[in-house]
């Protein structure tokens, strides 16, 4: 385990665009538009300490991770690999794959962003359309009827009744940022994770979070917390656990988004781990807070302590400008990009 960050040369030369990762997969993508593995091995992506290309994609841009599984958008394409179970793979069957295949059946238009969550993947397209496959535990992917909790081998559009800007996901709920500002959620809502006001239940209908007025600017889940900017001040809700809401003061479970406390501005990007949260703020400096599992936090306090305040992170990103870094972290490890 490291203490404080260290460098990951992903290639020769190679800036790093876009970094992504659940438990300990990462995914990650280069600006001359290739992208990279590395981590533990699953169904049909092999283990590697070191990055690995990732063959037959051209123009990658966005990446991200499931429980199993790899998706990469790449010039008006979406690539999944890994293990298939529950259809994560959108070939229409539940088969793993071991390289990058075509997802089939979704709109020929640039994608915006994308969510692994579970074993499903959701993307969001420059139209505003919301679209998804896998896993439909909890009706993640807001289906009405019989079939409400049925897998879904290939990919389908979710209503969500407004065009989505942006769609992010913990293990078993979904959130979604639309054009006008809203945020809604929906999928399990055990702990207050959906931040709707109430705990507990299955919310199927996208149902809005109970977020100040304001610009919302940046989302993030994991696990059973969520957090937001609005305005560049970041809001917390969902388990309180750790110290991973940011409030000392707060007791309970959060049904409702707050503050941080005390509260933290200026930020223009957030992340999550499972006990663990960061902030990028507009200067270009990360801090963290939660739990520092294995120093998953990287601010220099001591492993397993609890730190309910943000603090900057440490070590070789001392001084340096970080452009960005990943939106999702693994179970206790975190990349960032200068």
């Amino acid at each position: 385990m490291q203490q404080q960050p260290v460098v990951v040369q992903i290639a020769e030369r190679a800036s790093v665009v876009e970094c992504n990762l659940k438990y300990n997969l990462v995914v990650a993508v280069a600006e001359n538009g290739a992208a990279y593995t590395w981590g533990v091995g699953v169904n049909g992506i092999p283990q590697t300490s070191r990055p690995t290309l990732a063959p037959g994609i051209r123009g990658a841009y966005l990446a991200t991770a499931g429980f199993t599984n790899v998706y990469v958008a790449a010039e008006g394409d979406v690539y999944a690999w890994g293990d298939g179970s529950y259809g994560a793979n959108g070939q229409g069957n539940g088969n793993s794959l071991g390289t990058p295949t075509l997802v089939s059946g979704l709109p020929v238009l640039k994608v915006v962003s994308m969510a692994g969550v579970g074993r499903s993947c959701f993307v969001v397209f420059e139209n505003g359309e919301l679209w998804g496959w896998g896993q439909n535990q909890y009706n993640v992917m807001a289906r009405t009827g019989s079939d409400a909790y049925t897998a879904e081998y290939t990919a389908e559009r979710i209503a969500v009744g407004a065009p989505v800007a942006q769609v992010v996901g913990s293990e078993y709920s979904v959130y979604a940022l639309l054009a006008d500002g809203t945020t809604v959620a929906g999928g399990n809502n055990d702990d207050g994770r959906l931040g709707i006001g109430t705990s507990g239940g299955v919310i199927t209908n996208p149902t809005p979070v109970a977020l100040p007025a304001g610009a919302t600017t940046a989302l993030i889940a994991r696990l059973r917390q969520a957090y937001a900017v609005v305005d560049g001040s970041v809001y917390s809700w969902g388990y309180n656990s750790g110290a991973v809401l940011g409030d000392p003061t707060a007791t309970g479970n959060r049904l409702a988004p707050a503050p941080l406390n005390p509260p933290l501005s200026g930020i223009a990007a957030l992340a999550s781990g499972d006990d663990s949260a960061y902030a990028l703020t507009t200067d270009g400096v990360i801090v963290s807070w939660g739990t520092n599992h294995e120093y998953a936090l990287g601010n220099g306090s001591a492993n397993g302590a609890q730190v309910p305040t943000p603090l900057p992170v440490k070590g070789i990103l001392d001084g340096r400008t970080v452009t960005r870094m990943s939106r999702q972290a693994g179970n206790n490890s975190m990349y960032a990009m200068v």
